[in-house]
């Protein structure tokens, strides 16, 4: 199977550390090791392919993009935002259940961090506990803000963003062990130390359970690390859906392209009347479109793809909407693979003001596999600071 990572106009933008060219197609896998994951036998994909995405990303060098989104659980002083609206079905307003680990609860929003990672050609784990291997942390640099590919729900962040996030790894016997270290932007420090995992041979392509301790005082509690799949390729949904079956066709399409930075493009057609009533015929929106250029993620970043998520402003030359596509449900469970939930928030143009929550949308091609109803997600929904005031928690 085959990822496309097509360069486009917002795809200027380097990554540290330095990446290769982008190739005309990138491999997915999921084998042990990344540096083992090189075959002569890749088929040609683009944006357009509906077929699921592994979590493991790898192209024809050699070189392994990763997509992580880390949640802390049974955290004994809870360290999210507040969030100020209950899930979909609970009347309660604003949220009276406070932030925990309970995740039934209807105002459940755990402390999460979203970050990606790029392991250069050759890599492999340290078999070491003293002597660790590096993993290296993806950020775009130049126009933008350095955190741009790191988000977080945390009261420790000023804008959505953390200072720094360190991490590591190493194979020990059948396990393999990561430990990733954020310093929040009040200075404060998570530790999520001794996430483990038992892999036949290692691999950094599974989920990590472990520990977390922070330099505020009293809040420990667990962690989990869970690679993400990729969210690209052309997607069919109704944007006025509520509550619905994953499965049935659609008359909205979102199409989604991820470059080797992490940068994203797209386009995004919306049928009448998805939105509001005033919005009496369809929409062809588009990342290229000027005003989805001056309005995107950072200046000179129309769109992004970071952990479980792609944030994408498209438009015509008149309504501009924001985009944020998602796998996870209202419970933080990753939805099946090919289906994505799509919020969003019209600023200018037909519909301006409105928001839409968690529109299930499905990769286009392939059998139609029809799921029952799946909790919706209606806050904490997790923004760059360019879009932060504009989605409520």
């Amino acid at each position: 199977m085959t990822l496309g990572f097509p360069q486009s106009a917002v795809g200027r933008q380097s990554i540290q550390p330095q990446l290769t060219e982008p190739r005309e197609s990138v491999r997915a896998e999921t084998a042990a090791n990344p540096s083992e994951n090189t075959t002569e036998n890749s088929v040609e994909n683009t944006a357009s392919s509906a077929e699921p995405r592994d979590s493991v990303h790898t192209d024809a060098g050699s070189i392994t993009y990763i997509q992580y989104l880390l949640t802390a659980t049974s955290e004994s002083t809870p360290n999210a935002y507040p969030v100020t609206a209950p899930a979909n079905g609970d009347s309660s307003t604003p949220c009276t259940y406070s932030q925990s680990a309970l995740s039934l609860l209807p105002c459940y929003n755990p402390l999460k961090i979203q970050f990606d990672v790029v392991l250069p050609a050759n890599f492999t784990i340290s078999n070491s506990s003293s002597s660790p291997s590096i993993l290296p942390i993806s950020s775009i640099t130049g126009e933008g803000p350095p955190n741009l590919l790191m988000l977080t729900n945390s009261i420790d962040s000023t804008d959505g963003g953390v200072t720094s996030i360190s991490a590591s790894a190493y194979c020990t016997g059948l396990t393999t062990v990561v430990n990733v270290t954020v310093t929040n932007e009040d200075g404060s420090v998570f530790k999520f130390t001794n996430g483990s995992n038992l892999t036949i041979p290692c691999t950094l392509g599974v989920t990590f359970n472990g520990s977390l301790s922070s330099s505020t005082t009293g809040d420990t509690g667990n962690f989990s690390l869970v690679p993400q799949p990729l969210i690209s390729g052309t997607y069919l949904g109704n944007f006025s859906d509520v509550g619905v079956a994953f499965g049935s066709t659609g008359s909205s399409q979102l199409n989604v392209t991820v470059n080797t930075n992490f940068t994203a493009s797209g386009t995004v057609s919306v049928a009448a009347s998805a939105i509001c009533s005033a919005q009496t015929s369809a929409l062809s929106l588009s990342s290229s479109n000027a005003l989805a250029q001056a309005n995107g993620v950072a200046p000179g970043i129309v769109g992004i793809s970071v952990g479980d998520s792609v944030e994408l402003a498209a438009s015509d030359s008149t309504t501009l909407i924001w985009f944020v596509a998602s796998n996870e449900n209202t419970f933080g469970t990753m939805l099946a693979s090919g289906t994505v939930f799509v919020s969003g928030y019209v600023v200018t143009g037909v519909c301006a003001g409105t928001y839409f929550w968690d529109a299930p949308f499905r990769l286009a091609t392939g059998p139609i596999r029809h799921q029952p109803p799946i909790p919706r997600r209606t806050h904490g929904v997790l923004v760059h600071p360019a879009w932060r005031l504009a989605f409520p928690n």
